[in-house]
């Protein structure tokens, strides 16, 4: 094995051995208990977990502030097809259960896990915003939290904006029409399903900013009921967040990522999807 091992990959074998001999004794002796809970593979895993997330941080950031790239890049075709595989950026705890379709399918999914024994050929009628359209949700994360006797069901809906387009009151307006047709539909479960509608974009106008800071609410909420919030955000609060819950990790890793190693796994993960500025030379 090791002779494999030499003749495929002299270079990194050779490095692993030198840093693994180089540990002090204490912290061997660590590395050997802790092989005793888990492989080296999955520490190793863990770890470019972490960095791997650090560095899409920084990558977005570049995506979604560089003038030209923030100029060019499109939400729908190219930052959400992007997220889709990132969710972890709005929370651990949500996964992807929608991706652009409009609410009058998301209320499909939710009614076949809330009444699985229901026909699905049962025609339903559709979820209308205030005007009578339908609204098209970009991102449906969400969550079950098993409880006493019924399942709790946290979704989280989110709106994005291209990051050129500041969030203003015609988009709170917006976000707040998708929400309130959720509300206001009786065949969903008010008691043991829970709401999160927020947009995001990279600048709010004075006017947004302002109707989100309100005395007593949460910051970014401009609607807070027990069963339904009602939000806009900035991406540097999301990214800020995102940062701060990987910090302890990144500090025992002792590893800050870069703008150029951010942009490098976008083009390894995302070409297809990057704007042309940012697209591989």
């Amino acid at each position: 094995m090791l002779k494999t091992a030499l003749d495929e990959n002299p270079e990194a074998l050779k490095r692993i051995l030198t840093e693994v001999l180089d540990l002090p004794k204490e912290k061997q002796s660590e590395l050997a208990d802790l092989l005793q809970y888990t492989t080296l593979s999955a520490i190793i895993e863990a770890s470019k977990l972490v960095t791997d997330r650090l560095q899409f941080l920084a990558g977005l950031h570049e995506l979604l502030f560089d003038p030209e790239s923030k100029r060019e890049l499109k939400e729908r075709t190219q930052l959400h097809r992007m997220l889709e595989s990132e969710t972890w950026i709005f929370g651990e705890e949500y996964l992807l259960t929608s991706s652009d379709e409009n609410l009058n399918t998301v209320l499909r999914k939710h009614l076949a896990k809330l009444r699985p024994s229901e026909k699905k050929t049962r025609k339903q009628k559709a979820v209308l915003r205030d005007d009578g359209s339908q609204a098209v949700i970009d991102l449906l994360l969400g969550r079950e939290v098993p409880a006493y006797a019924r399942t709790r069901r946290e979704y989280l809906v989110v709106e994005l904006k291209r990051p050129s387009q500041k969030i203003d009151l015609e988009v709170k307006a917006q976000i707040e029409s998708y929400a309130m047709a959720v509300a206001a539909d009786e065949r969903f479960d008010k008691h043991n399903t829970f709401w999160t509608f927020l947009a995001i974009s990279n600048e709010m106008t004075e006017e947004a900013a302002r109707s989100v800071r309100q005395q007593g609410k949460a910051f970014g909420f401009f609607h807070d009921d027990p069963n339904l919030k009602i939000g806009l955000a900035t991406w540097s609060e999301i990214l800020g967040a995102s940062r701060a819950r990987l910090e302890a990790f990144r500090e025992k890793l002792d590893y800050t990522a870069t703008k150029d190693e951010g942009v490098a796994l976008l083009h390894s993960k995302y070409s297809q999807f990057l704007p042309k500025s940012l697209q591989p030379k």
